[in-house]
């Protein structure tokens, strides 16, 4: 073997190592450090797709240089990756009492999602709760007898049954603190009995990437800032939810901003149920973009529930999908 081969095949073998490690890296990073570092947080964002692109180059020029050990170490780092961009393949809920619930939840980017279109959603799902965040819908044109509407602001609710109670939280003292959130409560006289729905809306990490974007490293004090008032929504309308009766099933849902990895979403949503975490299959890509996608808007339900399946919507002129998921009460 010529020097020139030896010194191919030695760096192909420290490429293939050092994109093993990396895989394992970014996996680890990503769900540790997001929302945490703001290097990792840009990752979380950007378009993880990128990550993926390395592999299979490098296994197709590992098995032409037939080093076959190192070509079964990118079977580890193929793992590492899924993990790395939150593939997920949910499983069914084994048990589950009473009749489903088809619940949705929509950012409608205000007018990009036409009254027509919105519609034939709602037929084709079966939806009996709808939330859409971003909302320009008039509930007195929009609406019929088969549908119980209410509008506060930007969040919007569309019920088959009627509502028990509405409550407001008052975005304007979040806002006096620097925060953004905005949600409202509603107690719906379902079927299988009294269930609260919340509907809520939180900060985008935008202005922070932005400052990064056109201001480098020294925007790293405006992505910090973003992350307090980020981290303050989600504790302030985490809090508000927690004070009302929790005796009643309660349904999360909106546009949260935040993907599962982040720091924010685990300390203070991760104890509720992630409908297309537990039962949704693929990347669950709810905000799309050109070039890629992430998985920031969310359905979350109590431990009384269960979630039969999730998955993500048609194209309905939003850059948001919508996210639709088959609720029941849990098996006793």
């Amino acid at each position: 073997m010529s020097a020139i081969a030896r010194s191919v095949r030695r760096l192909l073998s420290w490429t293939a190592l050092a994109y093993l490690v990396g895989a394992v890296a970014a996996a680890v990073a990503l769900r540790t450090l997001t929302d945490v570092w703001w290097p990792i947080t840009v990752l979380a964002y950007a378009p993880r797709w990128l990550l993926v692109l390395p592999l299979p180059f490098l296994a197709l020029a590992l098995a032409v240089a037939r080093r076959w050990r190192l070509l079964a170490a990118m079977l580890p780092a193929a793992i590492a990756l899924v993990f790395a961009l939150d593939f997920r393949i949910g499983l069914r809920a084994a048990a589950a009492g009473g009749a489903p619930l088809t619940v949705v939840t929509l950012n409608s980017d205000g007018a990009r999602t036409p009254d027509a279109k919105l519609r034939e959603l709602l037929r084709t799902t079966g939806a009996q709760i709808v939330a859409l965040q971003e909302c320009e819908l008039d509930p007195d044109q929009f609406g019929d007898d088969s549908w119980h509407i209410h509008r506060e602001h930007e969040l919007c609710l569309l019920s088959r049954f009627p509502f028990a109670s509405v409550e407001a939280r008052d975005s304007d003292e979040i806002r006096a603190r620097g925060g953004h959130g905005s949600a409202v409560r509603y107690v719906v006289d379902t079927p299988a009995g009294p269930m609260a729905i919340v509907n809520i809306h939180l900060q985008t990490v935008r202005p922070g990437l932005d400052e990064l974007i056109d201001h480098g490293l020294a925007g790293r004090a405006g992505m910090a800032a973003n992350t307090r008032i980020r981290e303050l929504d989600s504790s302030t309308l985490r809090a508000w939810i927690d004070g009302h009766d929790g005796h009643v099933p309660t349904i999360v849902l909106g546009d949260f901003n935040l993907p599962v990895e982040s720091a924010i979403y685990r300390r203070h949503w991760s104890s509720f149920g992630n409908a297309f975490s537990s039962a949704g299959f693929g990347l669950g890509w709810t905000k799309r973009t050109r070039w890629h996608g992430t998985r920031i808007d969310q359905i979350l339900f109590t431990p009384g529930l269960a979630c039969l399946d999730a998955r993500v919507g048609p194209n309905v002129g939003s850059d948001h999908r919508p996210v639709i998921a088959h609720l029941a009460l849990a098996g006793r």
